[in-house]
């Protein structure tokens, strides 16, 4: 069982303009019978937001209608198996979602996944992956979405070479793709390098489709505007390359390069008339990407680790990205004394955002983002903590979305309890 509350009454613009809430509520277990693991999860989130990013321009400010509240209620059950020479093994779940908001749009989502593999030799297996989605969407106007993967492999594993080939066959009615059927290859090899502290190095090329609804979006933008549809990302072509491992003792390290051929990949921009809400425009080209990702396991009860992407987007239809970061790093360190106290400090940096200013019709850089925070948590027992955590320490009220300024220096403290 988890339970979570937080809510700020209020926030960096107008006082209780910009105030919001979150409420959180689940209950999960699992059931072993024989080669069986069975598990369910019921959980209920509910969102509070203002759109308080409406700028300048309007005068005069309507509170009641800045409000925006999102409720998701989720069930799953599923369950794993696995016989007793190892021969077959694999998994299966049926999900429903339902979410909806004040502004009566709902959206219902049947989702379902097969797992099943099977064992040819002791390092050699047949993989099939099947998903589905059986989606629903109403405010002002309805709309069905159906999707339906099929994805086999064979995955073979050795002394250093290892591979994964197959392909995957995707199916969907979305109003944006220009065809309903996908077939992308799929081609990953990976091989060690250096045994004793296993570096190896990768490489592959692969598609996907990627699944978007409501409840993902409005995880990564609560402003969205009302009656906006939700569209699938296409990947037709993916190639990504590079090394990881472990150095000296003490280092893991995972740089990789990728490039990407994308139709529909999604950007939040603000809309023309109302500058507090966000629309979901639908960019298509190429993206490149280097990513590193260092962790330091130098010092006893000390973790540090380091992020870094960098992104250039190349696309068709936009001379920019949209609040798209070409450059995203991010440092993280905790310690531990004993069992009873845990540090942590995480750094944050952004730069390159371009918001699009529809008085000069252009797109604008924004200015570059950096955050430091410290959460420090102490143990009473397994089951009891309470906390404490300052958040935007350097008291910088950025915007991470056009006119959508962050709270400055803020103070969180509460307690926790497992049961």
């Amino acid at each position: 069982t988890h339970l979570k509350h937080f809510s700020s009454s209020t926030g960096p613009v107008d006082k209780k303009n910009s105030a919001q809430s979150l409420n959180s509520a689940s209950v999960f277990g699992d059931y072993f019978y024989k080669s069986w693991v069975f598990n369910s999860v019921v959980d209920y989130n509910r969102l509070g937001q203002n759109y308080y990013g409406y700028h300048d321009t309007l005068v005069d400010v309507d509170r009641d209608t800045l409000g925006i509240n999102y409720n998701v209620f989720h069930v799953k059950v599923g369950g794993d198996f696995r016989d007793t020479i190892h021969k077959f093994q694999g998994g299966m779940f049926v999900e429903y979602f339902s979410t909806h908001n004040n502004y009566q749009a709902a959206e219902n989502d049947l989702v379902f996944g097969l797992r099943p593999s099977y064992s040819i030799k002791e390092h050699q297996r047949i993989v099939l992956d099947i998903d589905g989605s059986i989606l629903s969407y109403s405010d002002s106007l309805k709309s069905n979405r159906t999707w339906l993967s099929f994805s086999p492999s064979y995955v073979s594993k050795g002394d250093k070479l290892n591979f994964d080939v197959g392909f995957n066959i995707t199916s969907e009615n979305d109003t944006l793709s220009s065809k309903s059927f996908h077939f992308y290859p799929k081609i990953q090899a990976n091989y060690l390098l250096e045994k004793p502290h296993g570096v190896r190095a990768y490489a592959g090329i692969t598609g996907r489709n990627n699944r978007n609804n409501l409840r993902n979006v409005i995880s990564q933008m609560p402003y969205l505007k009302q009656q906006t549809y939700v569209n699938n990302t296409n990947f037709g072509f993916e190639f990504f390359t590079g090394i990881k491992g472990t150095l000296l003792g003490k280092l893991t390290v995972d740089l990789k390069a990728q490039y990407d051929v994308v139709d529909n990949y999604m950007m939040f921009v603000n809309d023309s008339i109302r500058q507090e809400f966000l629309s979901i425009q639908y960019a298509e080209g190429s993206i490149f990407k280097i990513e590193n990702e260092i962790m330091y396991h130098g010092v006893k009860n000390l973790d540090l680790s380091l992020n870094t992407i960098y992104a250039k987007y190349s696309f068709d239809n936009y001379s920019k990205a949209i609040h798209l970061p070409a450059l995203d790093v991010s440092l993280y360190a905790a310690y531990k004394i004993k069992d009873k106290v845990r540090l942590i400090a995480d750094f944050y940096y952004l730069s390159s955002l371009y918001s699009y200013n529809f008085v000069q019709d252009e797109a604008s850089q924004m200015d570059n983002i950096v955050d430091l925070n410290l959460h420090g948590e102490y143990y009473f027992n397994k089951k009891m903590s309470a906390f404490l955590q300052l958040n935007n320490l350097l008291t910088k009220k950025y915007e991470r979305y056009l006119h959508y300024k962050t709270k400055g220096l803020s103070v969180l403290a509460g307690v926790s309890y497992s049961f």
